[in-house]
């Protein structure tokens, strides 16, 4: 398995994750794939996109966020988008959230904010980012109201 920046060539290949995510992930929140904002939201995030690709050159994994202004004090943060990791091979998820840590930290970025939607085994996930030394930020909730 092999972590590294997302190139325009594997753009293809992303995408197909991004939707695999929003079709796993998110369709019971009444969200849907519309081809063009899918494809702006990820050329806007592919200097912030990392993918996992397994010995064979495919893509098994995309970590992609935006870095933002803390809000409070300017300091630069990064925000997971998307982080999903196909099935089969989730167990290696936490390579790209260790090299998103290091590639934030070569940036000067002071913080990274990991999410986990409430329909994707939230204690689990919880569990995981508190032993990676995250902290319980907030919770959010969605209400389709169109």
């Amino acid at each position: 398995m092999k972590v590294r920046r997302a190139t325009i060539g594997d753009f293809s290949q992303a995408e197909t994750l991004f939707e695999e995510f929003m079709n796993e992930s998110l369709a019971e929140y009444g969200s849907s794939i519309e081809k063009s904002a899918l494809t702006a939201t990820m050329k806007a995030l592919m200097d912030n996109c990392l993918v996992l690709e397994n010995g064979d050159g495919r893509l098994i994994g995309v970590l992609a966020g935006q870095v933002i202004g803390d809000p409070m004090n300017g300091a630069s943060i990064f925000q997971e988008v998307v982080w999903y990791v196909l099935k089969a091979h989730r167990k290696y998820g936490i390579l790209l959230v260790k090299e998103i840590e290091k590639w934030c930290k070569e940036r000067n970025i002071k913080s990274v904010i990991l999410a986990h939607l409430g329909n994707s085994m939230p204690e689990k996930i919880a569990k995981f980012y508190e032993r990676m030394g995250y902290k319980h930020l907030e919770c959010q909730y969605i209400k389709r109201i169109i």
